[in-house]
């Protein structure tokens, strides 16, 4: 980036893709993941086909490939759901270290406080 600062926005596109596919500690997923239900594929692997997804489409007739489907959303469902209660749990455990951080403040009639006018 250093040796030329005029083409990051070039850079920019990699740089956000690669951000969006590693997995989160906080969300126990990838970005990625949470949204499109499936683990991202690296360019490559779109341009080469695997033999074990042809087979495996072959072998699946329409009403299980509904099914398959339907176990998916649920997966994904499940997993969104996960992570929106480990995003919770890291929020309580942030606040309880706040709070014992927090000096209470204790006002009593007569003390003189700034009013901000919001």
């Amino acid at each position: 980036m250093e040796d030329n600062q005029r083409d990051w926005h070039i850079k920019l596109k990699s740089a956000l893709w690669a951000d969006r596919i590693t997995h989160k500690r906080s969300i126990g997923n990838s970005p990625y993941k949470l949204a499109y239900g499936k683990e991202a594929r690296l360019p490559i692997s779109t341009k080469l086909p695997t033999l074990d997804l042809a087979n495996s489409l072959a072998s699946f007739e329409a009403n299980d490939l509904m099914e398959v489907q339907y176990f998916e959303l649920l997966e994904l469902e499940e997993s969104r759901d996960i992570a929106m209660k480990t995003i919770e749990y890291q929020k309580l455990q942030m606040k309880r270290v706040f709070d014992k951080k927090a000096n209470p403040k204790i006002f009593i009639e007569g003390d003189i406080v700034l009013k901000w006018m919001s």
